[in-house]
Protein backbone atom coordinates (compact mmCIF):
# COMPACT_ATOMS: atom_id res chain seq x y z
CA UNK A 1 0.00 0.00 0.00
CA UNK A 2 1.17 3.52 -0.74
CA UNK A 3 -0.76 6.31 0.95
CA UNK A 4 -3.51 3.79 1.89
CA UNK A 5 -4.00 2.66 -1.74
CA UNK A 6 -2.97 -0.78 -3.05
CA UNK A 7 0.18 -0.13 -5.09
CA UNK A 8 1.15 -3.59 -6.36
CA UNK A 9 0.02 -7.21 -6.30
CA UNK A 10 1.26 -10.47 -7.72
CA UNK A 11 3.36 -13.53 -6.92
CA UNK A 12 6.97 -13.31 -5.79
CA UNK A 13 9.05 -16.40 -4.99
CA UNK A 14 11.89 -15.64 -2.55
CA UNK A 15 12.10 -18.66 -0.25
CA UNK A 16 15.90 -18.95 -0.48
CA UNK A 17 16.93 -15.53 -1.77
CA UNK A 18 17.85 -12.35 0.13
CA UNK A 19 15.57 -9.33 0.32
CA UNK A 20 17.36 -6.05 -0.46
CA UNK A 21 15.67 -2.90 0.79
CA UNK A 22 16.92 0.18 -1.01
CA UNK A 23 17.95 -1.52 -4.23
CA UNK A 24 16.27 -2.63 -7.42
CA UNK A 25 15.46 -6.19 -6.33
CA UNK A 26 13.46 -8.19 -3.82
CA UNK A 27 14.91 -11.65 -4.32
CA UNK A 28 16.92 -12.62 -7.37
CA UNK A 29 19.98 -10.84 -8.73
CA UNK A 30 20.80 -7.52 -7.07
CA UNK A 31 22.98 -4.78 -8.52
CA UNK A 32 23.11 -1.73 -6.18
CA UNK A 33 24.79 0.32 -8.91
CA UNK A 34 21.74 -0.19 -11.16
CA UNK A 35 18.97 1.60 -9.22
CA UNK A 36 18.87 2.67 -5.59
CA UNK A 37 16.60 4.42 -3.08
CA UNK A 38 17.68 7.82 -1.76
CA UNK A 39 15.89 8.58 1.51
CA UNK A 40 15.01 7.28 4.97
CA UNK A 41 13.32 4.03 6.04
CA UNK A 42 12.07 3.00 9.46
CA UNK A 43 10.02 0.28 11.18
CA UNK A 44 10.27 -2.55 8.63
CA UNK A 45 8.05 -5.62 9.15
CA UNK A 46 7.41 -8.70 7.01
CA UNK A 47 4.47 -11.05 7.63
CA UNK A 48 3.65 -14.54 6.32
CA UNK A 49 0.57 -13.52 4.33
CA UNK A 50 -0.83 -10.60 2.38
CA UNK A 51 -2.84 -8.26 4.59
CA UNK A 52 -5.97 -6.30 3.82
CA UNK A 53 -5.99 -2.54 4.36
CA UNK A 54 -7.77 -3.08 7.71
CA UNK A 55 -5.09 -5.49 8.92
CA UNK A 56 -1.95 -3.51 8.12
CA UNK A 57 -1.42 -2.54 11.78
CA UNK A 58 -1.89 -6.05 13.20
CA UNK A 59 1.28 -7.99 13.94
CA UNK A 60 -0.13 -11.51 14.53
CA UNK A 61 1.81 -13.07 11.63
CA UNK A 62 5.03 -11.14 12.14
CA UNK A 63 8.17 -12.74 10.66
CA UNK A 64 10.74 -9.92 11.15
CA UNK A 65 10.61 -6.43 12.63
CA UNK A 66 13.42 -3.89 12.22
CA UNK A 67 12.84 -0.63 14.12
CA UNK A 68 16.31 0.61 13.01
CA UNK A 69 16.97 2.10 16.45
CA UNK A 70 20.71 2.49 15.76
CA UNK A 71 20.90 -1.26 15.04
CA UNK A 72 20.12 -3.90 12.42
CA UNK A 73 18.75 -6.38 14.96
CA UNK A 74 15.39 -8.06 14.35
CA UNK A 75 13.00 -7.24 17.22
CA UNK A 76 10.52 -9.83 15.91
CA UNK A 77 10.09 -13.46 16.99
CA UNK A 78 12.84 -14.94 14.75
CA UNK A 79 15.80 -12.67 15.65
CA UNK A 80 17.14 -12.49 12.06
CA UNK A 81 19.77 -9.75 11.97
CA UNK A 82 20.11 -7.77 8.74
CA UNK A 83 23.24 -6.43 7.08
CA UNK A 84 24.09 -3.02 5.67
CA UNK A 85 26.13 -2.21 2.58
CA UNK A 86 29.53 -0.73 3.21
CA UNK A 87 28.82 2.72 1.77
CA UNK A 88 26.20 5.44 1.79
CA UNK A 89 24.10 4.26 4.73
CA UNK A 90 23.80 5.73 8.22
CA UNK A 91 21.36 6.34 11.07
CA UNK A 92 19.62 9.69 11.48
CA UNK A 93 17.71 11.25 14.37
CA UNK A 94 15.40 13.54 12.38
CA UNK A 95 12.54 12.64 10.00
CA UNK A 96 11.83 9.31 11.67
CA UNK A 97 9.57 7.16 13.87
CA UNK A 98 11.15 6.59 17.29
CA UNK A 99 14.70 7.74 18.00
CA UNK A 100 16.49 6.71 14.77
CA UNK A 101 15.84 5.87 11.11
CA UNK A 102 18.07 4.23 8.54
CA UNK A 103 19.31 6.62 5.84
CA UNK A 104 20.23 5.24 2.40
CA UNK A 105 21.79 7.98 0.33
CA UNK A 106 24.17 6.71 -2.33
CA UNK A 107 24.59 4.24 -5.14
CA UNK A 108 25.35 0.94 -3.48
CA UNK A 109 23.64 1.66 -0.16
CA UNK A 110 21.10 -0.96 0.89
CA UNK A 111 19.81 -3.05 3.81
CA UNK A 112 19.73 -6.83 3.27
CA UNK A 113 17.72 -9.50 5.09
CA UNK A 114 19.18 -13.02 4.80
CA UNK A 115 17.11 -15.91 3.40
CA UNK A 116 13.65 -15.92 4.98
CA UNK A 117 12.61 -19.56 5.17
CA UNK A 118 9.94 -18.45 7.68
CA UNK A 119 7.89 -17.10 4.76
CA UNK A 120 7.07 -20.68 3.80
CA UNK A 121 6.66 -22.21 0.39
CA UNK A 122 6.65 -20.73 -3.11
CA UNK A 123 3.52 -18.72 -3.95
CA UNK A 124 2.91 -17.92 -0.27
CA UNK A 125 1.39 -14.47 0.26
CA UNK A 126 3.24 -11.98 2.47
CA UNK A 127 3.29 -8.28 3.32
CA UNK A 128 6.24 -5.88 3.59
CA UNK A 129 5.44 -2.69 5.48
CA UNK A 130 7.73 0.21 6.30
CA UNK A 131 7.82 3.97 6.75
CA UNK A 132 9.74 5.70 3.96
CA UNK A 133 10.64 9.32 3.27
CA UNK A 134 12.34 9.85 -0.11
CA UNK A 135 14.95 12.60 -0.25
CA UNK A 136 15.29 12.47 -4.05
CA UNK A 137 12.85 11.97 -6.92
CA UNK A 138 14.81 9.09 -8.46
CA UNK A 139 15.57 5.54 -7.41
CA UNK A 140 13.61 2.46 -6.34
CA UNK A 141 12.57 1.22 -2.91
Amino acid sequence: YQDSVSAISGILSITSKPINIGGASIGGIFDPADVYFNGYIDHLIITQRAKTACEILQDATLVVYYPFENSLLDSGPNLISGTLSASGASYITSSRIGTYALQLNATGSYFQIPSLTALGTTNQSFTIGLWAKPTALSGVL
